[in-house]
């Protein structure tokens, strides 16, 4: 891929959100979705240069960064809301809209498949198999780019007393939900439905980096003090204690679990 197609795609998705807020006036929601997904491309670009890609390779996952999240823009006008469960796979939605609305002239067609399966795939909770190589790099680039981004903007929003907006009949007091905690012990996971505090929610998230496909991602998140910060908000637990144990392999600072 090319720079100038890079411009390109940026114009196409310009005009893409705009045409959501002619719709229904420029959301918080909606703006919050526009900010990130141009957060993620610029994640996707510096991962690639820690990785090395080449040029091209490199404009491609800016762009598949960028086209992501296209699905949250169609769910949040139909749903009024970003959860999955209430509402539908912003996945899968987000390749329809590829498919359908995506100029296919802009990019080589093999590009747009991979830009599609990453976007399809981004959100699920397991790794597809049978996969090609390259399907498999540019995605887990992509998850890793786009989790980066949400440890960010967790933290903003809990800063400034705005969780809800992001989480929706979240407590922003409690302690931790047994059922989350025997999931993320178990399995390593949980599933938003699940989670009913604000503990939840940063337990879960900070799970998130056994699942890193780059040790790269993890310091950057460790560099920008994400991982620390939600360390000292978790409340004491036991077996929140055993799940943090797990993850000192994974880059977690040791110094700080409980």
């Amino acid at each position: 891929m090319r720079l100038k197609e890079i411009d390109e795609i940026r114009r196409w998705f310009d005009n893409y959100v705009a045409s959501f807020y002619s719709t229904c006036g420029r959301l918080h929601q909606l703006d919050l979705k526009e900010r990130h997904s141009h957060r993620v491309a610029e994640n996707a670009g510096l991962l690639a240069d820690e990785l090395r890609w080449d040029e091209s390779t490199r404009h491609l996952a800016v762009a598949a960064g960028l086209l992501h999240d296209l699905g949250r823009f169609p769910q949040y006008l139909d749903y009024g809301t970003f959860y999955d469960f209430r509402s539908l796979d912003h996945g899968d939605r987000g390749e329809r809209v590829l498919r359908e609305d995506f100029p296919g002239d802009i990019i080589d067609p093999i590009e747009l498949e991979l830009i599609a399966f990453t976007t399809r795939e981004h959100n699920k909770k397991d790794l597809p198999v049978g996969r090609t190589e390259k399907e498999m790099e540019l995605l887990k680039l992509i998850k890793d780019s786009d989790r980066i981004d949400i440890f960010r903007v967790v933290r903003e929003h809990i800063k400034r007393g705005e969780t809800d907006s992001i989480y929706p009949g979240i407590g922003p007091e409690g302690r931790f939900t047994p059922a989350v905690l025997d999931e993320l012990r178990g399995h390593g996971k949980a599933r938003y439905d699940q989670l009913r505090t604000l503990s939840d929610v940063l337990l879960f998230q900070l799970c998130w980096i056994k699942d890193m496909a780059h040790p790269q991602s993890v310091e950057l998140l460790r560099d920008r003090g994400d991982l620390e910060w939600i360390l000292d908000r978790l409340p004491e637990d036991s077996t929140a204690a055993e799940i943090l144990g797990s993850l000192k392999g994974s880059m977690l600072p040791s110094q700080t679990c409980r």
